[in-house]
C-alpha cells in the first residue's frame, strides 16, 4: 500500500471536476501563482542576511557583492546599501564601498553595524579622521554589538589613535 500524495489537480484543469464552479478555480490558481511570488521575493529578501552571512565569515565574497547588489534592486533602503558596502570592503573594492555607505548613513542611524561597518570603510579609504569618529560612535553606543566584531572595532579604533598620536 503506497502513501497518500496530494492531487493537485493536474496540468490540465483537472481540479475542475473537484472545484464548484469556474471561479473557485480561478482563485486557487490566483492562490498558488502568490503563494509563488510571495516565496520567490522572499528569497530576494533573503539575499541582505546571506551576503551579511558571507561577509562577516569571509566567504563566497563574489556571491555576497552580487547577492548584496540583487537585494538593493529591490529594496534600496540603508540596510541593503549597507550590506553591499561590506561586501565591497570585504572583496577589497574601497572606494565603491565608500560610495555605498555613504549612503547608508545618509539618514543619521544610529545602528551599531552601519557604524562599525562605516570606521573599517573610512578606514581603507585613508579617511581616518571619520574612521575614529563612526568607530567612538560605536564603542559608546555599544561596545559588544558583535560577537565577531566587537574587538575589531576597539583594536582599529586604538590603532587609529595610535597613528594620530605619532603623525603629531
Amino acid at each position: 500500500m503506497g502513501t497518500s500524495q496530494p492531487d493537485h489537480g493536474g496540468g490540465n484543469g483537472g481540479a475542475r471536476r473537484r472545484l464548484p464552479g469556474n471561479g473557485a478555480v480561478q482563485e486557487g490558481r490566483q492562490l498558488v501563482e502568490h503563494i509563488a511570488r510571495l516565496d520567490r521575493l522572499n528569497q530576494v529578501l533573503f539575499n541582505r542576511d546571506r551576503a551579511l552571512f558571507y561577509v562577516d565569515h569571509a566567504n563566497h565574497l563574489d556571491q555576497a557583492v552580487r547577492l548584496a547588489r540583487k537585494e538593493l534592486e529591490v529594496r534600496q533602503d540603508i540596510y541593503s546599501y549597507d550590506a553591499l558596502a561590506w561586501a565591497l570592503y570585504r572583496q577589497g573594492q574601497y572606494n565603491p564601498a565608500r560610495a555605498a555607505i555613504s549612503q547608508a548613513l545618509k539618514l543619521g542611524t544610529k545602528d551599531s553595524r552601519l557604524l562599525f561597518h562605516a570606521g573599517m570603510v573610512m578606514s581603507a579609504t585613508g579617511r581616518q579622521q571619520e574612521a575614529q569618529q563612526y568607530l567612538r560612535r560605536l564603542l559608546s553606543l555599544n561596545p559588544n554589538f558583535h560577537p565577531l566584531h566587537g574587538k575589531t572595532a576597539q583594536e582599529t579604533l586604538n590603532r587609529l589613535d595610535q597613528e594620530a598620536r605619532s603623525a603629531n
